[in-house]
């Protein structure tokens, strides 16, 4: 089956929108945010909200998902994440998965899917230094405008550099 061609624009609040059939094309098209550079964390265990990766969503039901990838410095400060809506939602479905840095090859660290509920704080624990993966999929019924915040740190406290890598990014649509 042939790819579906289209048009990538960037927005004015900084996300490129993919469109079928040309810009503007209809409510119902693919904005992307992508993360332009590195960014790094020491000697923190609080999560922070990431500095590229937000996403403004309006009323309406929204699907979101994400590709980041992170690198671990050691297998000491591993790393937790959470998400978090500023504005009011339904979490309809919520599931993410992930690859911790030395991770057996053709193992699932975690693959978890849930109705109804958000994806609380969750740890990552690595085995060893080195890149990691982690995939999450959404579907937000917003009746109050906010900001889907991705909120990151490391697990243990380390000198170390936890970094999530450019090249990550959101995918979100509203249906």
């Amino acid at each position: 089956m042939p790819g579906v061609v289209g048009t990538l624009t960037r927005e004015s609040d900084g996300a490129d929108a993919f469109s079928v059939g040309g810009a503007g094309a209809g409510a119902a098209n693919w904005k992307i945010v992508k993360k332009l550079a590195d960014e790094s964390r020491t000697m923190t265990v609080t999560p922070a909200n990431d500095a590229e990766l937000l996403v403004t969503l309006v009323p309406g039901v929204h699907i979101v998902r994400a590709v980041i990838y992170f690198g671990t410095a050691n297998a000491i400060m591993d790393m937790k994440y959470q998400m978090n809506f500023t504005g009011v939602a339904n979490w309809e479905v919520s599931g993410r998965r992930f690859m911790f840095p030395g991770a057996p090859a053709g193992t699932d660290q975690e693959n978890s899917l849930m109705l109804s509920g958000v994806i609380n704080t969750t740890v990552v624990a690595a085995s060893t230094s080195g890149i990691g993966r982690l995939e999450f999929d959404l579907v937000l019924d917003v009746t109050a405008t906010g900001v889907l915040e991705f909120r990151w740190s490391q697990n243990t406290l380390d000198a170390g550099a936890l970094t999530f890598k450019r090249g990550s990014y959101v995918e979100y649509m509203a249906l």
